[in-house]
């Protein structure tokens, strides 16, 4: 969902505000880097979500972590909901929410660079292209 929203983001500046961007190279430059920052912390924001909002809900089944054994962190569920505390439990195992969004944001922004420059390079042609047109 970040990452749909992220990309749209992109799109939008790319097509409504690129145009005006190209006569000041520093504020191609500067929209580039606020798009950047905003795309790693949109993603940051919601991979730390998704993680924040399965903690919860363990707490709200009764799970608690700082049980020491297996048995004790179990030992406040009901057993109907054992299934779901397991799975959101073997689900947290692993690699960490900040590695997961660090190996999302790699592609997204190597994407959102290359979109990016090549929206402000076609434009920049267009727009020498339009001048060329009106001097002849």
């Amino acid at each position: 969902m970040f990452l749909t929203l992220t990309l749209l983001a992109l799109l939008a500046v790319a097509v409504f505000v690129l145009p005006w961007l190209l006569k000041n190279p520093y504020a191609l430059v500067l929209v580039y880097i606020l798009l950047i920052c905003a795309i790693v912390g949109v993603n940051w924001y919601g991979g730390w979500k998704y993680d924040h909002d399965k903690e919860q809900r363990l707490a709200e089944l009764g799970f608690v972590w700082s049980g020491g054994t297996e048995d004790k962190m179990f030992a406040n569920v009901a057993p109907e909901n054992m299934e779901e505390v397991t799975s959101i439990y073997n689900s947290q195992m692993g690699v960490g929410w900040p590695a997961k969004v660090i190996v999302t944001c790699i592609p997204l922004v190597l994407f959102s660079t290359i979109f990016y420059w090549l929206m402000a390079f076609c434009h920049r042609l267009v727009i020498k292209k339009k001048e060329k047109n009106k001097n002849l």
